[in-house]
């Protein structure tokens, strides 16, 4: 009876949704700013005779008013500062005691953050030579979703990234009744297009298409996230190390 359920209300969303008659990308998301930003970065190292260290780091940033640290990591504080507006607020994040081996790269720990419907993570360099950093150039990264459905059950998707030196991608994840991950049959209810480009707004985007009918009438559960990420940005000289980010398009 649930899936039966589902099923009609999916039809529901396709016969009744007030859309012409020919199917149009309709917005879900404007093009506009993530939510996530870095106001600065600041570290301070202590190097022992064998070449041993332990950094603290001291991050200002930009998210949403809800954003957590997951998992929790006693190294790691998480405090809001200021409210920016009924969206977002300055938090600090204080990484704490981080033990960093002579013989061994790449050792800090990635900052995991959730608001619900996002996710976000970023990891610090530890072959910076700077103390501080107050200019990151994935500030100015901006997306938006575009929606359009068409009468054979299927949802397709378009992705815009804007202002951005990274490339949109779409992550899904198809699963049956017992939870369990079914990558061979993944592509028979999903498939995306290759990355495109517009220089006219200097956006680049990309389309899947989801065939979301089928997905409820087998009893299977599915999710769609669009992720990019900015890593190695001036590798050996920014703090930041680079940052990934997550928004959930779609959950069946």
């Amino acid at each position: 009876m649930e899936i039966v359920g589902k099923i009609e209300l999916v039809l529901l969303i396709i016969f009744n949704s007030g859309l012409p008659t020919k199917s149009q990308w309709i917005t879900e998301r404007p093009l506009q700013d993530i939510s996530y930003k870095f106001e600065s970065i600041s570290r301070y190292v202590e190097t022992s005779p064998g070449g041993d260290r332990k950094a603290w780091f001291t991050i200002m940033m930009q998210a949403p008013n809800n954003a957590e640290p997951r998992p929790s990591d006693p190294r790691l504080t998480w405090m809001r500062v200021s409210n920016v507006n009924s969206a977002v607020s300055f938090f600090q994040a204080n990484l704490n005691n981080t033990f960093i081996k002579a013989t061994k790269s790449y050792s800090i720990p990635k900052i995991w953050l959730s608001s619900g419907t996002d996710e976000f993570s970023f990891q610090m360099n530890e072959v910076s030579t700077q103390e501080t950093q107050t200019q990151f150039k994935g500030n100015s990264c901006q997306f938006g979703v575009e929606k359009k459905r068409s009468v054979d059950g299927k949802t397709h998707f378009k992705i815009i990234l804007g202002n951005c030196d990274s490339i949109p991608y779409f992550y899904a994840q198809l699963k049956n009744e017992n939870d369990k991950l079914l990558f061979r049959e993944l592509s028979t209810y999903f498939s995306q297009t290759e990355e495109m480009a517009s220089q006219a707004d200097n956006t680049k985007y990309r389309t899947c298409t989801v065939d979301t009918l089928a997905i409820v009438e087998a009893g299977l559960s599915f999710k769609l996230d669009f992720t990019f990420s900015i890593f190695n940005e001036n590798f050996g000289d920014d703090v930041l190390e680079g940052f990934m980010y997550m928004y959930n398009v779609l959950t069946i």
